[in-house]
Formats: C-alpha cells, sequence, structure tokens
C-alpha cells in the first residue's frame, strides 16, 4: 500500500468554496436557455442542486448549532455566577445556634386492627387450583 503525506492541503471551507462555484457554474450552463431537454442533462442538473442544497442546509445547521453552544456557554457562565455570589453570601450569614424540636403529633391513635398475615414478610404460593370461582345461580334473587 503507498501512503504519501501530502502537504499544504487546502482548507476546507476552500475546498467547499470551489466545489460550489463548480456546482453553480454547470447548473447556470445547464439553464442558460431554461430548463434541459435531454435527460441526462436533467439528471445532472437535479443532482448538482440536491448537492448544494444539502450543503446549504448543513451549512444553516451548524450556524444554528454555534448560536445554540453561544447560548449554552453564557447561560453557564450566568449560572457559575450565581452559584459564585450564593457561595460568598452563605459565608457571611451567621448561623444561630438554636436547638430543633422534632415535631410531634398531639392526638392519640387507635391501634390498628391487622388481618392475619397482613404484616408477614412470607407471601404465600398460590396455584389455580386453590381459587375456586363460582358462577352465580341465574335462579337465585337478590
Amino acid at each position: 500500500m503507498n501512503t504519501r503525506v501530502v502537504d499544504n492541503l487546502p482548507a476546507e471551507d476552500e475546498i467547499l468554496a470551489f466545489v460550489h462555484s463548480k456546482q453553480k457554474f454547470v447548473v447556470d450552463e445547464l439553464t442558460k436557455t431554461g430548463l434541459p431537454a435531454d435527460p441526462a442533462d436533467q439528471k445532472t442538473l437535479l443532482s448538482a442542486l440536491a448537492d448544494m442544497s444539502s450543503a446549504a442546509l448543513s451549512r444553516k445547521r451548524i450556524k444554528v448549532d454555534e448560536k445554540q453552544a453561544d447560548s449554552q456557554q453564557e447561560t453557564n457562565m450566568v449560572i457559575t455566577g450565581l452559584l459564585q455570589q450564593m457561595a460568598r453570601n452563605r459565608k457571611n450569614v451567621t448561623v444561630l445556634d438554636e436547638q430543633r424540636q422534632i415535631p410531634t403529633v398531639d392526638m392519640d391513635f387507635p391501634e390498628p386492627i391487622l388481618v392475619p398475615g397482613e404484616t408477614s414478610e412470607i407471601v404465600p404460593q398460590v396455584t389455580s387450583r386453590a381459587i375456586k370461582i363460582e358462577k352465580p345461580r341465574e335462579d337465585e334473587d337478590d
């Protein structure tokens, strides 16, 4: 495998500008007299236009992402400033030494009535045979 280091490569922006200018030239040439009638030229035109619109949308997305990143950075700076200010204010506050009591309820509650097994930690195994479903009789009146 032949690997070669190429120096002085053009920057990505230069490459994109070059490709865009060539695509624009092709589009301009193909549409000088209106839309081309030849199917091959139509396919070339549509391909060039699709590539150009895709590149334009990508640049728009990059700009939006940059704006969001700037906005996020500003938000982070504001939050950092607020937290630093709170930390400075907290250092200047003296805390009073007072005994705090645990709140109590003054009412007397009755002891609960528990059903056998309600507080058991062991769950009984129930099988489908142990469950009996009784069908209501049609002749019985409620």
